[in-house]
């Protein structure tokens, strides 16, 4: 992922056409598995972000 390599403190993500709901459920699915600890997804309205905590 390159929000992970990037080092930035969050990043919105776009260029999809799921969901909301379900881009935010994938995301966390993806980053459970992947141990990304530190890195959480957040919804805000319509935009999902990438945060670092």
């Amino acid at each position: 992922m390159d929000f992970i390599e990037s080092g930035e403190k969050s990043a919105l993500v776009e260029g999809t056409d799921r969901k909301p709901v379900t881009l935010v459920q994938g995301l966390r699915k993806v980053l459970e598995s992947e141990e990304s600890n530190g890195i959480r997804v957040v919804q805000r309205g319509m935009e999902t972000y990438l945060v670092r905590e």
